[in-house]
C-alpha cells in the first residue's frame, strides 16, 4: 500500500519568530537591570566609602588606609539636584600629615521632587580644583521625602503641681448647764469663799483715802452752847419742881 503525503507541510518559523522575540526582550531587560545596578553600586562594590545625605545635609568623612588617596589630595563633596539638574553647593578639604581626615558637609535645601546626587571627587596634589576636575570616586543617588526640613522630635514635659489643702478648722460649742432648784443637792452645794480679811482690808482702805480738813470749831462751839443751854434747863426743871412740891411748913402756916 502506499500513502499519499499531504501536500501541506506544517511550518515552525512563526513560532520561532516569538520565541526569539520574547528572549531578547528578556535580556534586553535583563541587561538594563544590570546596567542600573552596576551603575548604582559601582562604589560599593569597588570598597570606596561612599556619602549619605538626610532632610537637612549631606556629608562624607575622607577615608584613611593604604587604599586611600595620598596625602595632599584634595577632596571634593558636590550636592546636585536631579530635577533641575542646578548645582547645590559643594565642599573641598586638602589633606596633610596631621590631619589626614575631615567630615564635609552640605546643607541640604528644600527643592521640589527632593531628588538628589551626591558625588565626590579627588584631585591629586599639585593640580588645580574646581568642579570638574580630578576623577570621580563615588557617588549616591536619593529621594529624599521633606528634604531642607528638620524632623520634628516630641518632647513631654511633666509638671509636678503641688496642691495644698487647707482643713476648716472644727469650733465646738458646749451647751450652758441649767439646774433647776428641785435638782440642787444642798449637801453637794458649796457657798462661795468670802474673805473677810478682804472687806476689812478695803474698809481701812476707805477710811484712810478720807481727806483731814482739820478742827470745825463752829461746829464744836454750836455744840458746847446747846449742851450748856441743856444743862440750864434741867436745872431750872429741877428747881420749878422742887418748888411745886413745897415745904412742910408752909402748908401748916396756909392753914
Amino acid at each position: 500500500m502506499f500513502f499519499n503525503r499531504s501536500p501541506h507541510k506544517p511550518s515552525f518559523s512563526g513560532q520561532r519568530c516569538r520565541v526569539g522575540a520574547i528572549g531578547k526582550f528578556l535580556t534586553g531587560l535583563s541587561t538594563v537591570a544590570v546596567l542600573v545596578i552596576a551603575a548604582s553600586g559601582v562604589s560599593a562594590a569597588s570598597g570606596e566609602v561612599q556619602p549619605t545625605i538626610t532632610s537637612t545635609d549631606a556629608s562624607f568623612v575622607i577615608p584613611q588606609g593604604a587604599q586611600a588617596p595620598p596625602i595632599g589630595t584634595t577632596w571634593m563633596l558636590k550636592l546636585q539636584d536631579l530635577t533641575s539638574t542646578k548645582l547645590l553647593g559643594t565642599a573641598t578639604f586638602t589633606t596633610t600629615e596631621t590631619q589626614p581626615t575631615a567630615a564635609l558637609d552640605i546643607a541640604v535645601p528644600t527643592v521640589e521632587g527632593c531628588n538628589f546626587q551626591v558625588d565626590v571627587r579627588t584631585t591629586p596634589p599639585g593640580q588645580p580644583v574646581d568642579t570638574k576636575s580630578g576623577s570621580f570616586y563615588s557617588d549616591l543617588i536619593m529621594v529624599v521625602p521633606g528634604c531642607g526640613t528638620t524632623p520634628t522630635t516630641t518632647t513631654t514635659t511633666t509638671t509636678t503641681t503641688t496642691t495644698t489643702t487647707t482643713l476648716p478648722t472644727a469650733v465646738t460649742t458646749a451647751p450652758p448647764t441649767i439646774s433647776t432648784p428641785g435638782s440642787v443637792d444642798a449637801a453637794s452645794v458649796q457657798l462661795p469663799f468670802t474673805a473677810t480679811y478682804g472687806t476689812t482690808a478695803a474698809a481701812t482702805t476707805t477710811a484712810s483715802e478720807l481727806p483731814f480738813t482739820g478742827a470745825n470749831y463752829p461746829f464744836l462751839g454750836g455744840l458746847g452752847l446747846l449742851l450748856v443751854g441743856l444743862g440750864s434747863l434741867l436745872i431750872r426743871r429741877r428747881e420749878v419742881k422742887l418748888l411745886s412740891v413745897g415745904r412742910p411748913g408752909d402748908s401748916d402756916l396756909d392753914r
